[in-house]
């Protein structure tokens, strides 16, 4: 047969659809639910003894998971024998493609030892996992949401419907309140109906199971408010969440200021209009002192609609970078109805440009309209208002002492001017005793346009400023108001909410209500009081992260803040107790990077070179049998570090990271293995790690270097992460038990040393993304293997580099992370992509500085649940990858209807199915066979999830 060139071009496309076509079925297959939907017995189990071995048989009507373990009546288990899905890939000791099974007990627990009290136990086998929302654990609406940036006060916005409080940074958070500070509900992040309803909401059809949702975009994806104009490969510099520094309200529609304007209604839906508005953000460059003299972002902080609704205008473009700050000095003005570019509506947006004649501004810092459509400017260094009409024409200059934000009674249009300093060039630079005093926060009210005359005035509860206080704790890099108030004239006597910065503890930054008595200002609510009541920690986690651990001993789930040092270590632990929801607060002995417990309720609490293990009860120190005496242990340096002595510390090659500050995890198996991740000497890219010389790190290439690391060189391999598996004693079980890995998130092993570990870098399927349309993916892999019988091959090795000869006869698996490049993963049992969350590996950014993460967690069974983080769930694996189910989908705190409401919303909607609502649930725990533990800090809390089965099967042993 003869091909013509059209006929060659054809099979070649043919060719290449047929791959496609093979690829995809590849990810289909991995990212499918594995088991049937039919939990039932064809033949009850039963138990046959004979010689102390006892022999489990039944039969399945479908291909489901089953789950089998000896436990007492308490459901305490003491082993766990066996879980998985039936079927062809059925993991031992279940038979393969049958549904009818045989196992055998050997009367031992999980640590080998033969159980003495069998007459009081029994065997239970159960069908089909099946998870429940329990109850939302450290939810308080009056929290915080977040301690990055937290100088940063909180945004608030008054209208006859309720009060509406916006926080920003990582996660945006806007909740509504009644005018008594009672929490109402959530508008942002949107309820699931809510989200199909905003028009112009990113979306993605995902790989997992081809369902489109919405998508989280941003340098850390957590955020649902960027519309289509912002790409998805961003960088830090432009992009982080939509972290709005300005928050408008006009009855029934939401604007916040960010870069861009950002549209909803109170409902959370926008159907009418795009939810992206024009630009109102502008640009300064950052310049004085040792600022980086690069132009960066500067967003508006006030805004303001006009009465009828069509125009919003917007001021207050706060800024600072390094020891730079100042404001922008003019206002904006956006058509709301054609949603067109933003024009000066007066002052000009040019940088420095200030002056004091009736259109210009020197700093302005706030923007109101009152009833008549008429524009009032607060012009803060040249203390006065500035009155426009909307045609920006001048009208009237009002004097007001550094006014910072204007309030207007929405009946009498009197003023309610509120005066405190902002921080700005002028003053900083400025040697005029005048301009350089200290002001005292007050708040003055004045007559209406045609008789502003001043009526009253009252100081505020805040410090005075006496320009002293660092700067660093009054405006942040990108902004932000430190202080925050508004009048609410929907009482039945007007208060003011008030919000401030971090100055004090976590108890004083927090929303107060404050009411006028005897001239004087008096607290009528400290949202801060209403997070105690709730037995809720009053500070945010640091980054966002809430590391999640259980005492399998107790069932007691402890929550790590990294609330030591720069945020990657802690200092101390929340103790939870699941069945009540109370928590105490716990101190470490020494700043700590990660810990784990054993099944003896244990605490293992590791630094970057040593692990201490402790009774949790005495905390007396349990030596290991062969471990190295350590003084002044810490993960940190510093006067603030915590540190103690170790009588025997576990002490494992390696050290800690480069610039992750934190390492990959550790764990510790039924039988008492611990698995340990350190990193090595050298860094991804060169041998000698530069960053850490003066700690006297050698260079991994040395070959004293490789023995006392237990590792070999091989081409293709990269020597940036080590992990080593150790026995109860601390002797060496295994070393280098993972050639070639790179920075993980979570390690675990099983009773059979086989390790589970995510991996930080994306799934390929025949050498392509699992998802090539999510260009800015940042997923990670779980890889099971077995200890020291693994071999991660990078084809960018630089240190040794592999061959063409030498690939593997396939595609590679994973790309990116600190393996480099595009990798093998020789001797992997099975992978399983698209969970989790590496930022650093976002090569559009430089890698980036990201330090948000996530964890996956392995339970007793061998099980794995997994964040899939963009996909707003977490995936079940059993010991062999199979896929069981998937738990949660997206939506917010308000939805899901819990086993026990208290700790959480009073009123919440039901959603069906397991009732568990996500919006970024990063880090996991688990109790097993009786609770998942979930930290949403998309949602500002942590979920307990009952774990129960569709069908159980119990036999008392004592027959």
């Amino acid at each position: 047969m003869t091909f013509t060139k059209s006929n060659q071009i054809l099979l070649i496309l043919a060719l290449i659809f047929i791959w496609q076509i093979s690829a995809l079925a590849e990810v289909n297959e991995e990212f499918k639910i594995k088991r049937e939907a039919i939990f039932t017995f064809s033949t009850k189990p039963s138990i046959t003894v004979k010689d102390k071995i006892y022999t489990i048989t039944f039969e399945t009507k479908g291909f489901c998971d089953v789950t089998i373990s000896v436990e007492d009546q308490n459901r305490k288990i003491f082993r766990h024998l066996a879980s998985g899905v039936l079927g062809k890939n059925a993991p031992e000791p279940f038979q393969k493609n049958s549904k009818k099974q045989k196992l055998i007990w050997d009367g031992k627990d999980d640590a080998g030892r033969y159980v003495t009290n069998i007459e009081e136990l029994q065997i239970r086998v159960s069908l089909g996992l099946k998870p429940k929302l329990e109850r939302s654990l450290q939810w308080s609406p009056h929290k915080r949401t977040t301690a990055w940036s937290g100088a940063r006060a909180q945004n608030i916005a008054i209208t006859k419907e309720g009060v509406y409080v916006y926080q920003k940074s990582v996660f945006d958070h806007l909740r509504m309140f009644d005018h008594q500070g009672n929490y109402k509900k959530t508008i942002y992040p949107f309820s699931f109906k809510a989200a199909n309803n905003v028009k112009g909401l990113p979306t993605h059809k995902f790989a997992h199971d081809d369902k489109t949702l919405p998508l989280k975009k941003g340098y850390y994806q957590t955020s649902l408010l960027h519309g289509k104009s912002t790409p998805l490969n961003v960088n830090r510099k432009n992009v982080v969440s939509l972290n709005a520094h300005g928050l408008v309200v006009h009855k029934n529609d939401i604007i916040l200021l960010g870069k861009r304007a950002i549209r909803f209604t109170t409902n959370g839906a926008s159907q009418t209009y795009d939810m992206e508005g024009p630009e109102v953000g502008k640009t300064f460059v950052a310049h004085g002192g040792n600022a980086d003299r690069k132009t960066h972002n500067v967003l508006p902080s006030s805004g303001a609609i006009s009465p009828d609704g069509k125009t919003l205008y917007v001021t207050g473009h706060l800024f600072r970078h390094l020891w730079h700050f100042d404001t922008l000095h003019g206002v904006g003005k956006v058509d709301l109805t054609k949603n067109e570019k933003m024009t000066t509506f007066a002052g000009t947006f040019k940088q420095d440009k200030k002056g004091n004649s009736n259109n210009e501004f020197s700093n302005a810092v706030s923007v109101a309209c009152d009833s008549k459509g008429r524009v009032y400017v607060a012009d803060h260094m040249n203390n006065r208002i500035q009155v426009y009409s909307p045609q920006a024409k001048f009208l009237k200059s009002i004097k007001v002492y550094r006014p910072a934000h204007i309030n207007i009674h929405p009946k009498t249009d009197e003023l309610y001017i509120f005066s405190w300093h902002v921080h700005n060039r002028t003053v900083f630079r400025s040697k005029k005793k005048e301009e350089r005093k200290p002001v005292k926060a007050t708040l003055s009210h004045y007559g209406s346009f045609d008789s502003p005359n001043k009526k009253a005035i009252w100081d505020l509860p805040l410090p005075i400023d006496n320009l002293k206080q660092p700067e660093w704790a009054n405006h942040l890099r990108g902004s932000g108001s430190y202080y925050v108030a508004q009048m609410n004239f929907f009482t039945k006597e007007p208060t003011v909410w008030l919000s401030q910065g971090k100055w004090k503890s976590w108890s004083k930054n927090n929303i107060q209500i404050l009411g006028f008595k005897n001239k004087k200002f008096v607290v009528l609510k400290d949202f801060a009081n209403d997070v105690k009541k709730a037995g809720v920690r009053q500070e945010p986690a640091q980054i966002n992260r809430q590391r999640l651990y259980v005492n399998p001993k107790t069932g007691n789930l402890y929550v790590a803040e990294a609330d030591g040092g720069v945020g990657k270590s802690m200092k101390q632990l929340l103790r939870i107790n699941p069945n009540t929801g109370k928590s105490e607060t716990i101190n470490l002995p020494y700043d700590s990077e990660d810990l784990c417990f054993d099944q003896d309720g244990l605490i293992y609490l590791r630094t970057g070179k040593e692990v201490g293990r402790y009774d949790l009860n005495s905390w007396k120190e349990v030596p290991w049998d062969y471990g190295v005496e350590r003084s002044k242990v810490t993960f940190e340096s510093g006067s603030n570090a915590r540190a103690a002595n170790l009588i025997s510390a576990m002490t494992p090659p390696g050290h800690r990271a480069y610039s992750w500050w934190h390492l990959g995890g550790m764990a510790i198996s039924a039988k008492g293995n611990l698995v340990i991740h350190t990193a090595g000497g050298a860094n991804a890219t060169t041998a000698k790690p530069s960053l850490h010389a003066k700690r006297k790190y050698k260079a991994a290439e040395e070959n004293e270097d490789l023995n006392q690391l237990g590792a070999k060189m091989y081409p293709g391999r990269y020597l940036w992460g080590l992990m080593y598996v150790y026995d109860k004693h601390g002797n060496f079980v295994v070393k280098d038990a993972a050639p070639g890995v790179g920075m993980v998130d979570g390690l675990f092993i099983d009773s059979k040393d086989n390790i589970y570990t995510m991996v930080s870098g994306r799934r390929l399927f025949k050498g392509k993304s699992y998802d090539a349309k999510l260009t800015d993916d940042l997923s990670e892999t779980i890889v099971k293997f077995k200890a020291g019988k693994i071999k991660f091959l990078s084809k960018d090795a630089k240190t040794v580099k592999l061959s063409p000869s030498s690939y593997p006869k396939r595609p590679p698996e994973i790309q990116g992370g600190t393996m480099g490049g595009n990798i093998w993963a020789e001797g992997a049992q099975w992978l399983y992509g698209g969970v989790g969350f590496a930022g650093k590996n976002g090569s559009w950014s430089g890698g980036g500085c990201c330090c948000w993460n996530s964890r996956f967690v392995l339970d007793y069974f061998a099980r794995s649940f997994v964040p899939e983080l963009r996909h707003f769930s977490v995936a079940v694996l059993d010991t062999n990858g199979n896929l069981i189910l998937r738990i949660g989908r997206y939506g917010n705190v308000d939805e899901g209807k819990p086993i026990i409401q208290a700790g959480g919303p009073k009123n919440t909607t039901s959603i069906g199915g397991d009732e568990v609502s996500l919006f970024h649930g990063a880090y996991l725990a688990t109790d097993t066979d009786k609770r998942l533990f979930i930290a949403d800090d998309g949602n500002s809390r942590i979920l307990s999830v009952k774990l129960d089965y569709h069908t159980n099967e119990i036999i008392k042993l004592s027959k």
